[in-house]
């Protein structure tokens, strides 16, 4: 993993496009807003570990690298900035891109490469004193490399935390009646459930679903968190469109033929078609 002071490769969340600001980024910003994202981040990971001179000649290479213009690039960071992918007051001091999630990821990376002399610059350090130090050099008590799975606990803790915060302070928790106020980490907001009904093209449909989830806790039938469901959706707007079907009255009709439905068996050119058909038989009758 380790290169000089930058890492050769990195580790990356499978959840990273879950996150709300990453979704964000995608809304306002495009694929050109993610892959200006990426870009900084590797070379970020690649070059100094921790952080990015953020100049002329830095925002050219990203711009030329993609074959964009240089302002539509300033412009993404500086959204990165506003949304809290990148630290705005580090940006205007310093004129340095990074975070405290990149500070953290690396001193945690430094210490599995055991890099014993790795350590945050001074002019670029956003995160607090006490985590701005190997586990190995800090000399707390518990935080030695004699001490290495009471220094892991601690570690993820400050992680958590840290994430936490970050999400606190960049955006708003969406608040709803609906939210069940004992809802654990593995629980989605109801914007993350109607977010993804409405890029399936059911919005509508969002509601019943986050109700009946929120009532038993995002728990299955045995119990158990339910990680994965977005899994589900599907499965719930294909039934939820055959109950709508079922629930159609008879269709009446003309000539030997049946009035089509709308519903999931039909496109939108397919149901047009058929009544067109049903139409001309009827006008006939």
């Amino acid at each position: 993993m380790a290169s000089g002071k930058g890492f050769i490769y990195y580790s990356v969340d499978t959840n990273r496009y879950q996150d709300l600001r990453i979704k964000r980024l995608k809304k306002d910003r495009g694929c050109a807003g993610l892959c200006v994202y990426d870009y900084i981040l590797c070379e970020i990971y690649r070059v100094k570990g921790c952080f990015i001179q953020w100049d002329a000649n830095t925002a050219f290479d990203v711009a030329d690298y993609f074959g964009i213009e240089e302002e539509t690039v300033t412009e993404i960071v500086q959204y990165c900035c506003s949304i809290g992918l990148f630290d705005e007051g580090l940006l205007s001091r310093t004129g340095n891109l990074s975070s405290q999630a990149i500070q953290t990821r690396f001193l945690e990376w430094s210490k599995k490469a055991k890099r014993v002399d790795a350590k945050l610059p001074e002019e670029c350090t956003i995160l607090p004193e006490e985590m701005a130090k190997l586990p190995e050099t800090s000399g707390r008590k518990g935080e030695t490399s004699g001490s290495f799975g009471q220094s892991k606990v601690k570690e993820s803790k400050v992680k958590e935390s840290t994430q936490e915060e970050e999400e606190k302070s960049d955006f708003e928790k969406i608040k709803s009646p609906l939210l069940n106020p004992a809802r654990e980490n593995h629980c989605p907001t109801w914007k993350d459930v109607y977010d993804t009904f409405n890029f399936q093209g059911h919005p509508d449909k969002a509601l019943l679903f986050f109700e009946r989830h929120e009532s038993n806790g995002w728990r299955n039938t045995r119990g158990q968190p339910i990680q994965f469901w977005q899994s589900k959706v599907s499965e719930w707007i294909s039934n939820a469109l055959q109950r709508e079907v079922k629930d159609t009255p008879p269709p009446k009709e003309v000539a030997g033929m049946k009035m089509p439905i709308r519903g999931w068996f039909y496109s939108e050119e397919e149901y047009q078609f058929e009544m067109d058909k049903y139409n001309k038989k009827l006008a006939n009758a």
